[in-house]
């Protein structure tokens, strides 16, 4: 129900689950969601570092988007290229509920390192869908400063196929894209037997293929992809 009923012992073996299936799959970046630093409510260890060790990476950029009470968690991206000026971005106060944000870095491109692109992992609020659109826009607009070729990647907390989905269409209008957006069962969040979790690309790049693994490793499946440049 909660990680706070969790003994810091189960907590690492449950992250021990996470390291491994990354092992499996060896992707060249993770993007991570409701990524806990030290934290009371989840052992007081940094849950990001713990992953990034156990699974081989040497490269961490850890965005807090909530940090006080002795409770510090946000959003992460773990490498094994070198994660240039990263940044982490907290969206205006959508109270009652926690704030979220994104982390940005710079990523070198792996086959072609004169190519540099934007990372993201993005953690929206899943209450309104008004806060959503926002949430968006503040992203929109920092990442037209940046003027790079953008990956996305994270927990946006609507189903692309509902209602909702009019923030998806607000990130196509300016020419980021998903794959798969047609198929209606696909599932990331069994609980709800419904899909929140997405990985875009801006217009430069081409997502390839796409797979939602449904090892259970957390309360959300994870999704692998395969990005190329044009």
């Amino acid at each position: 129900m909660n990680q706070i009923f969790l003994s810091k012992a189960k907590i690492k073996r449950n992250l021990l689950l996470i390291s491994k299936l990354i092992k499996q799959h060896r992707p060249d970046v993770i993007a991570l969601q409701e990524a806990d630093g030290p934290s009371l409510w989840s052992g007081s260890f940094n849950h990001v570092a713990f992953i990034a060790t156990n699974a081989k990476y040497r490269y961490v950029a850890h965005g807090l988007h909530v940090s006080g009470l002795k409770i510090h968690y946000g959003t992460a991206l773990v490498s094994n290229s070198p994660l240039q000026n990263p940044f982490s971005f907290v969206f205006s106060p959508s109270l009652p509920t926690f704030s979220k944000g994104f982390i940005i870095a710079t990523i070198a491109w792996p086959s072609h390192p004169e190519q540099l692109v934007d990372l993201v992992s993005i953690h929206l609020d899943y209450s309104r869908a008004s806060v959503q659109k926002e949430q968006v826009a503040e992203l929109v607009n920092y990442l037209r400063q940046r003027k790079r070729p953008v990956i996305i990647m994270g927990d946006f907390n609507l189903d692309w196929s509902r209602k909702k989905g009019s923030v998806y269409k607000q990130l196509q209008k300016i020419g980021y894209r998903a794959i798969n957006t047609d198929k209606h069962n696909q599932v990331t969040f069994p609980g709800m037997q419904t899909r929140l979790d997405w990985i875009l690309v801006s217009d430069e790049l081409i997502i390839k293929n796409e797979k939602i693994l449904t090892d259970k490793v957390s309360d959300h499946y994870s999704i692998v992809a395969t990005i190329t440049r044009k």
